[in-house]
């Protein structure tokens, strides 16, 4: 049989809970020869969906009649999530009640088991597979109509057009069937991301049309979109649900499974189509107050405030404080800057950076004093840098107090001795027992000190929540044990506490961004 030329390997899951066939099916044939890529296979549903969320297949070959969860349900849950992917159902000649079934949940297709050979199988996968790479390449190519150019000329003219009239503007949007189902609006900007950098070329433009091809499942007139320059613009219905909605929509519909992420803010409500630029002005502020939130998440400008919080630096106590090396006072003004930074509104990102880089100068120059004015720039230099780097506020925290302790010449443990002697046993009891089953509550009663008390003992000294807090110390440590080469995956994922290879796996690649395989062969 002729191999089927594909314009990339596609890869392919198994799912089956027969030990025997499930072995069977990995080695029925060549599928690298063939032009394929095995990525693994499992023995349930549930155990599919969770090596999905670090690798997505192009097709998942699955059996129907399974333990835990069945392939019904996969088929339900994979078109919900990840629409694109393709399924093959395997059945016995007594399961085609459920075959029926699995089709209409969107299965691509079926074989009896046991007419399998690899040819067969190949046959089906290869048919599967065009169907796949013809959808890509209608969405890829496809040429907008006169309709399609006219509606996004009229949706940016909304969108940043001050001068729009309304009425002109209604009977426009008519005109094109572009109706919203209410005039109370809102403008969600989105920017996306991969690696830390914005996300262009093919992948953007691949993004845009599986948004396009997932905004036909909201009800019609709930929400239009535009592109321009990179970002992507929601206008939408507003209701006090609408942001959490798009958020969910972009997490579980866009991005899962691909390495990309997003953040999101969602303007003010407005009443007209004239209105319209102040709500998507307001979004695009939005966009930098992510920064207290962290990725795929979605500032709401109707709920919160922007430019309310004002933080005045006092140098002359700081000064004072440098002269006389008191670091509890140091510290103290600090931590001011970044409570202030996160109480009920958001100070300004900008604002919060120059405030600490105006409290790290000080430092260098009541600190530092010995060193020459050029090395002493170039370390002020590099200090400042590293705090623009950071995306996220979590980051900005650690970084900032890391800086600190570097010029105050003080370990993180002796500044948590001076201002909380008791946290300071929590703390060191927590890096020396990371690969127990531990969590928030267990501490606060081997500690008897109260479980709320505890949480926010965990936010002020560390910058996270425990969980988080306590996944980062796993993952630091992991990433040390496998670069030693001496563990596999399992071993490695057991001696920091996470049992089940699958999760973490997943854990790693969200604080990593790398599979631990790939840190193994570094």
């Amino acid at each position: 049989m002729k191999l089927k030329m594909r314009e990339k390997r596609q890869k392919i899951l198994i799912v089956e809970d027969e030990p025997i066939l499930r072995q069977g099916l990995e080695v029925l044939g060549d599928w690298g020869k063939n032009g394929l890529i095995l990525i693994g296979s499992v023995q349930n549903g549930r155990e599919a969906l969770e090596l999905m969320a670090t690798e997505l297949p192009d097709i998942i070959i699955t059996d129907i009649m399974m333990p835990v969860m069945d392939g019904i349900e996969l088929i339900k849950r994979v078109k919900i999530q990840y629409p694109e992917v393709e399924i093959i159902v395997l059945s016995n000649y007594s399961d085609f009640q459920y075959v029926r079934q699995a089709m209409k949940a969107g299965a691509a297709d079926y074989l009896l088991k046991v007419q399998i050979d690899f040819d067969s199988l190949l046959d089906v996968v290869n048919k599967v597979g065009e169907d796949i790479l013809h959808r890509k390449r209608i969405q890829e190519f496809r040429i907008p109509d006169e309709l399609e150019i006219e509606r996004s000329a009229f949706l940016k003219r909304l969108l940043f057009c001050t001068e729009v009239e309304d009425k002109d503007a209604e009977k426009s949007a008519e005109s094109l069937g572009l109706i919203w189902n209410s005039r109370r609006l809102a403008v969600y900007t989105v920017e996306f991301f991969k690696d830390k950098q914005e996300l262009r070329g093919e992948e953007k433009a691949e993004l845009l049309n599986r948004i396009r091809e997932c905004l036909t499942e909201f009800e019609e007139g709930m929400v239009r979109m535009q592109e321009n320059m990179g970002r992507i613009y929601f206008i939408a219905v507003w209701n006090k649900d609408t942001s959490k909605i798009l958020c969910e929509f972009l997490k579980k519909r866009i991005v899962p499974g691909n390495g990309i992420s997003f953040r999101m803010a969602a303007g003010i409500m407005v009443n007209s189509f004239s209105q319209i630029p102040r709500s998507r002005t307001s979004s695009e502020r939005g966009l930098s107050y992510c920064f207290y939130l962290g990725e795929n998440t979605c500032f709401d400008c109707s709920q919160r405030h922007m430019d309310k919080i004002i933080w005045s630096l006092d140098g002359e106590k700081l000064r004072y404080a440098c002269i006389v090396k008191d670091v509890n006072v140091i510290m103290e003004i600090a931590d001011d800057l970044l409570k202030t930074a996160v109480s009920d509104d958001f100070m300004d990102p900008y604002d919060l950076l120059k405030s600490a880089e105006g409290i790290l100068h000080i430092l260098m120059v009541n600190v530092r004093k010995n060193e020459d004015n050029s090395s002493e720039r170039m370390k002020q230099m590099q200090y400042f840098r590293q705090l623009e780097e950071c995306s996220y506020y979590d980051s900005f925290y650690k970084v900032f107090r890391q800086l600190l302790i570097e010029l105050t010449s003080a370990g993180e443990q002796d500044l948590i001795k001076s201002r909380n002697p008791l946290f300071l046993d929590i703390f060191e009891y927590v890096n020396s027992h990371i690969e127990e089953d531990m969590t928030l509550k267990s501490l606060a009663e081997e500690f008897h000190v109260n479980y709320s008390y505890l949480s926010q003992m965990f936010k002020n000294y560390t910058g996270t929540n425990f969980s988080s807090y306590l996944n980062q110390q796993r993952i630091q440590r992991a990433v040390e044990l496998l670069k030693e080469g001496r563990y596999s995956v399992a071993d490695v994922g057991d001696m920091v506490g996470y049992h089940e290879v699958s999760y973490f796996c997943k854990v790693f690649r969200k604080y990593t961004g790398k599979t631990p395989s790939d840190i193994q062969k570094i």
